[in-house]
């Protein structure tokens, strides 16, 4: 049956050769805080019980589930009512597709795609004659296009792994090529900006570093090494203070403005993060875990966990997406050549997509090794 409403997690499960998960305990967890505490002084007005957590109940309103499919090189999109009732698969995109990676959506919600086997970006405008037809396609100065962000200026950013790796800027509406950021990159694998977009952080796998740079002029403003080891995600909350995956060390560090020194490391059940998000609702950091097949939650100050979810066909979780009311999205890649995505219902009720009945039945509702995903009204 489906749940009455869409709650806190979406997971999509998709192959994934060679992983093997260590089991997280599922349901309530007592919280548990390691790590040194962020300067009390700078965050004493933030400070959060985990007692002020609660899983967000939503609102009343529309949301789409966009992934991109890298074997069958389609992006689908799925809906839910504005009673957060899930209502099923709405469109499929395959037009100008090849082996698609990420997704990103600007104010307009249109949509871009990287595309790793054709090197370049696919755009998708939501309101013209033909949304699921490329309206653009962006390929200058694009090598192994990894991620793809949108900041809040609705400026493009592609993150480029060919070579030593780069970054590039496209410009809101004209999509005209602006600067590209090389200074200290090196293998750059994840993007995010500030509240404000006047920051960008990206985290480079080949030297272990994050580095910060002004978005207007490309000027580097610092270079984080502490506490970095094998960086996959970073992101910024909306207080400045940079997050960021260490899947070397099985850790978050946190940085406050400003600061190359971690100012908070959270490892308790942390097991290969790959992708985090704080939520619109309850606050909570979620860490996804590819290695445990888990999901993660954490007061973002204290970095004392507050939930975990996991489930008997997961190998591995892949990333988190933020839906506008509150409500995280999960794209988890699985075993079996399957996908499936769930529908959590406050932590209790879910709902399967494309759920597999036996080990190679084959995948449902258009859904095959999801690689990005994105959300949106």
């Amino acid at each position: 049956m489906f749940p009455s409403r869409i709650a806190i997690a979406l997971f999509v499960l998709a192959v994934v050769a060679g992983c093997s998960g260590a089991n997280a305990v599922p349901g309530a967890f007592s919280p548990q805080g390691n790590a040194a505490q962020p300067n009390a002084a700078t965050h004493s007005s933030r400070a959060l019980s985990s007692a002020s957590f609660r899983h967000p109940l939503g609102e009343s309103i529309m949301a789409h589930l966009y992934v991109a499919n890298s074997l069958n090189n389609s992006v689908t999109v799925y809906a839910s009512n504005p009673d957060q009732i899930y209502t099923g698969l709405v469109r499929t995109i395959v037009s100008g597709l090849n082996t698609p990676k990420s997704l990103a959506l600007d104010s307009s919600n249109n949509l871009y795609v990287s595309n790793i086997s054709s090197d370049n970006v696919t755009e998708y405008v939501e309101a013209g004659p033909s949304p699921n037809a490329v309206a653009t396609t962006i390929a200058s100065g694009i090598n192994d296009p990894v991620q793809v962000a949108v900041d809040p200026a609705d400026n493009l950013w592609v993150v480029n792994a060919g070579g030593v790796g780069s970054v590039t800027e496209y410009m809101a509406r004209t999509h005209a090529r602006g600067q590209t950021i090389a200074q200290a990159i090196n293998l750059p694998n994840a993007i995010a900006f500030s509240s404000s977009g006047n920051i960008v952080a990206i985290a480079n796998d080949g030297n272990n570093t994050v580095t910060c740079y002004d978005t207007s002029s490309g000027n580097r403003l610092r270079t984080i090494t502490a506490g970095i080891s094998s960086p996959t995600a970073v992101l910024f909350d909306a207080f400045g203070d940079l997050y960021v995956a260490n899947i070397g060390t099985n850790a978050i560090t946190m940085y406050t403005p400003n600061s190359t020194s971690a100012n908070l490391t959270i490892s308790a059940h942390i097991n290969g993060p790959v992708s985090l998000v704080i939520d619109n609702g309850a606050g909570y950091l979620w860490v996804a875990n590819d290695t445990a097949g888990t999901l993660t939650a954490y007061d973002p100050l204290l970095g004392t966990l507050l939930d975990s979810h996991n489930d008997p066909f997961f190998t591995g979780v892949l990333a988190v997406a933020n839906a506008p009311t509150g409500y995280n999205f999960i794209a988890s890649v699985g075993s079996a050549w399957l996908t499936t995505v769930w529908v959590d219902g406050v932590s209790a009720d879910a709902h399967r997509i494309g759920h597999p009945t036996s080990t190679f039945a084959p995948t449902q509702e258009g859904l095959k090794a999801p690689s990005g995903l994105a959300v949106g009204p």
